[in-house]
């Protein structure tokens, strides 16, 4: 379901949100067409989330820029393939953001 419904571990569902659900192979027909082309399944645009790179000043941390973004260490490492918490002035480190959720 994750898959075909865009899922990843950084995005929350929220409750009332239209999924696909996968047939079984057994099934001989499918309403997949119809379903992309329902505007209750389409999501707004700015539902999904942005990518920027920010660059690591003098003085920053994983923590501070996690906490001014919003964002987990973690998910900031994750995204970076970090296995530290070393970083350097000059680094680029890709950030993904979901305006919606952090409007909340």
């Amino acid at each position: 379901m994750k898959e075909i419904n865009g899922i990843n571990r950084h995005l929350t569902v929220p409750a009332g949100r239209t999924l696909l659900v996968p047939m079984n192979e057994e099934t001989e027909s499918s309403n997949l067409a119809d379903t992309w082309e329902n505007p209750g399944f389409l999501a707004p645009d700015d539902y999904y989330m942005n990518r920027m790179v920010y660059r690591v000043k003098s003085g920053d941390s994983l923590y501070s820029i996690a906490r001014a973004n919003r964002i987990s260490v973690a998910a900031l490492k994750e995204w970076n393939r970090l296995r530290s918490n070393a970083i350097h002035p000059g680094q680029r480190l890709t950030i993904y953001s979901n305006p919606r959720a952090a409007r909340r």
